[in-house]
């Protein structure tokens, strides 16, 4: 199962409108289902590569953030799930 179009606005790191329901179609889902998932953030290609990891990281870390809030129980590290 892929959730994609879960997007920020630039240069940003949290949750617009938008992607909070589409996390919380994900949490229902995720609940539903089971199982484990992944998490993982991008950007776009303005800007160094350093900061556009630091910045995938943070979206990443979002989307999880608001899957907890959810209810999901998350295992590992920031993105992995």
């Amino acid at each position: 199962i892929t959730f994609e179009n879960i997007l920020f606005n630039f240069d940003k790191f949290d949750l617009t409108e938008s992607a909070s329901e589409k996390v919380k179609e994900a949490a229902e889902l995720i609940n539903k289902q089971g199982g484990n998932y992944f998490v993982d953030g991008f950007t776009d290609g303005i800007g160094t590569e350093a900061y556009n990891m630091n910045l995938s990281k943070k979206r990443a870390q979002a989307v999880k953030d608001a899957l907890i809030k959810e209810g999901i129980k998350p295992f590992g590290s920031a993105c992995l799930w």
